[in-house]
């Protein structure tokens, strides 16, 4: 362990230099090319194999060991969000783009993992897959990178990811890992709901069947369907985040559209939300004289954090830093991940590197202004290239 740690430290600077010259390109969706070659361009350095162009501009790289054995995959994404960036940086986005969730430090610590599991190959029993994806932010990209055949040659017996995060309530020691067990993150479904009335003169209300009142009303009645429908215990959210409607201050318009997006961490109440949120919308529109169509969008299930794998990383990472830095926080967050697709396929876990900026406030994920202290990053190389030759080791005893 010792050996590991002394060696992703060393390559701290490098693996920190990687994260700045990603974030100065962000890229979103599935277009990423440019960060496609970058990553290919590094990989190439190290002698490393990989498979480009999967699922579009994904890079699998694969790290095959000297003994025979399993197969440990770890999932970096790489894709930015479309924020202008506003945090300070020296190193800013040099486009309309931001890396505001931290894919490029996630990325950066997967080219330090294949780095140091390149020098130990003569050591690891069976290979490590490091994916590193696109359009994390908008739930397509592991999808498209499964469908290019990712999850085959090697076929991964467990997969990882690390996401840096700003700490967990008073727990915001930069450096330290949070672990969650059982329901980590919650769905990403987004729903859509088009109001069609009869417009008129803002004078005349009484010629109408406006669909902004409806409107309004089922922004507040979908509401209840936390409130009164979903059990309390099981956290769970509902959020109308665009009204969109009418044209002007003198005419009730004819119709009118809202989109938002439903959380929860638990199958059931995913089931529960899509139905009364159907029913609510509905029904409120027809008692105004209002048709609605609904269009609910089912994206990346909850992430449900296997017990076995979530249990070795944390293990491992305490071995590492210590049992201070590595802590069963067990607050599940009502984030969501497309992670969450392969551990349909694949037992799997997500653990948090708190990395909160080393001065000035610290803004959340999807901020303008979000920045993180980069020089913890090493940390998550190491716990990534530990955990992959202890997991190895050990399915081939």
């Amino acid at each position: 362990m010792d050996t590991v740690l002394n060696e992703a430290q060393a390559l701290q600077e490098q693996i920190r230099g990687w994260r700045r010259e990603l974030h100065a390109f962000p890229e979103v969706g599935l277009e990423t090319p440019r960060t496609e070659e970058y990553l290919c361009r590094q990989l190439d350095a190290m002698g490393a194999e990989y498979r480009r162009g999967v699922g579009g501009h994904g890079v699998v790289a694969v790290v095959r060991g000297a003994r025979p054995g399993g197969c440990l995959m770890f999932r970096c994404d790489c894709d930015g969000l479309p924020i202008r960036e506003e945090s300070g940086e020296s190193f800013s986005s040099r486009n309309e783009n931001m890396h505001a969730c931290g894919h490029d430090a996630h990325s950066a610590m997967g080219l330090g993992a294949v780095k140091l599991l390149l020098a130990r190959r003569r050591e690891l029993n069976g290979a490590v897959k490091v994916l590193f994806q696109p359009a994390e932010e908008i739930g397509a990209g592991a999808k498209a990178m499964m469908a290019g055949g990712c999850l085959e040659d090697p076929v991964p017996d467990a997969a990882f990811a690390i996401h840096v995060s700003m700490g967990s309530g008073e727990r915001k020691k930069a450096g330290s890992f949070h672990f969650i067990k059982g329901a980590a993150l919650a769905c990403m479904d987004r729903f859509e709901i088009d109001l069609t009335g009869k417009g008129s003169h803002g004078a005349i209300p009484e010629m109408s069947r406006d669909p902004v009142v409806a409107a309004g009303r089922i922004v507040t009645g979908v509401q209840t369907i936390v409130s009164r429908n979903a059990c309390p215990m099981c956290p769970s959210v509902v959020s109308v985040c665009q009204f969109e409607a009418g044209e002007t201050s003198n005419v009730i318009p004819e119709t009118a559209r809202l989109v938002g997006t439903a959380r929860t961490l638990w199958p059931q109440t995913r089931d529960l939300i899509e139905r009364r949120l159907g029913e609510i919308a509905r029904l409120t529109a027809e008692s105004m004289g209002v048709k609605a169509g609904v269009k609910y969008t089912r994206g990346a299930p909850p992430l449900l954090n296997d017990e076995r794998v979530i249990g070795a990383a944390h293990k491992t990472a305490a071995a590492l830093f210590g049992d201070e830095n590595a802590l069963f926080v067990n607050e599940p967050m009502l984030a969501g991940d497309d992670f969450a697709f392969y551990t349909e396929h694949v037992p799997g876990a997500m653990a948090f590197l708190v990395v909160p900026p080393p001065d000035g406030p610290a803004y959340n994920m999807h901020n303008c202004h979000f920045r993180i202290d980069d020089r913890w990053l090493w940390r998550g190389t190491a716990l990534f290239a530990a955990l992959a030759l202890e997991w190895l080791a050990k399915e081939g005893e």
